[in-house]
């Protein structure tokens, strides 16, 4: 059982604490940096489960997608296109008058 008087209290936030959420606290940034890696080569290459899709790492999803945003565009439909063409001829006229 640990008692709450062995516990060591520390005041401030997490960037107070010395290497406490810092890849420093971990491994250094050098052997962290190689370790990520590592670990995301890994998750690339894993095979998918039978029937499953394949692994993939955080925000990778989202990073495909802006990528195809920023190369192809994206798809505006007529009632956002009008919305925001009303907006803007609001900003339009309003810096007009101001």
């Amino acid at each position: 059982m640990i008692s709450v008087a062995v516990v060591p209290v520390r005041n401030g936030t997490l960037a107070d604490w010395p290497g406490a959420v810092g890849s420093n606290g971990f491994a250094g940034s050098d052997r962290y940096g190689v370790r990520v890696a590592h670990i995301a080569d890994v998750v690339r290459k894993a095979k998918p489960m039978e029937g499953e899709a394949p692994p993939r790492l955080p925000g990778a999803r989202g990073h495909a997608v802006n990528r195809k945003a920023m190369a192809e565009g994206i798809t505006m439909f007529g009632n956002l296109r009008s919305a925001l063409n009303n907006v803007a001829g609001m900003l339009e006229s309003h810096t007009e008058t101001a």
